[in-house]
């Protein structure tokens, strides 16, 4: 037991500081534990309606996609409406088609102040002069140092048409 007042006040602030430290980690466990039950019910619903989650997983490793394809942001004219679903169309024949090419710059879609929806394809690591990049689609800095095998090529066209189900996926478990 502590007899004096510099051993209670030493033995509180201990205490205290654990406390602390242990409620943090808690609540960074929590939070990456609700996050995986989320994914997995994700994948459930996938597996559910017939996605190949393998396919998913090896395109994952070589596409980095940021952003909604869905969500469209648009100006007060109504410019932007087709702004990401034409990034998508593109980054579909840029993989048929010739897939070094996005092995050089990114395919993007900037909002900039209240023009709507942008195309703004970039060089890697680089951004637009104005606005931010609010979808894109590019490699993985892994898959930009060699060329893609036609299975890889064949993964990654799969996984960019089965965009939509997956953010449906998503969005039902957010």
């Amino acid at each position: 037991m502590s007899e004096s007042f510099i051993d209670i006040e030493r033995e509180r602030a201990s205490l205290i500081d654990e406390k602390a430290l242990r409620t943090a980690s808690h609540a960074t466990w929590l939070t990456a534990c609700d996050a995986r039950l989320k994914e997995l019910a994700a994948r459930t619903s996938l597996l559910i309606d017939g996605v190949d989650l393998a396919r998913i997983d090896r395109a994952y490793a070589l596409l980095r996609i940021r952003g909604d394809a869905n969500k469209v942001i648009v100006s007060a004219d109504g410019h932007g409406r087709d702004a990401r679903q034409c990034a998508l169309a593109d980054a579909k024949r840029w993989l048929a088609e010739n897939p070094a090419r996005l092995k050089e710059q990114y395919i993007g879609v900037k909002n900039y102040a209240s023009f709507g929806d942008q195309r703004s394809d970039c060089p890697y690591n680089l951004g637009p002069k104005h606005g931010d990049i609010v979808f894109s689609i590019g490699l993985t800095e892994e898959a930009r140092k060699r060329d893609l095998t036609s299975g890889e090529i064949e993964d990654a066209l799969y996984l960019l048409h089965v965009l939509p189900a997956i953010a449906k996926a998503e969005r039902q478990v957010a």
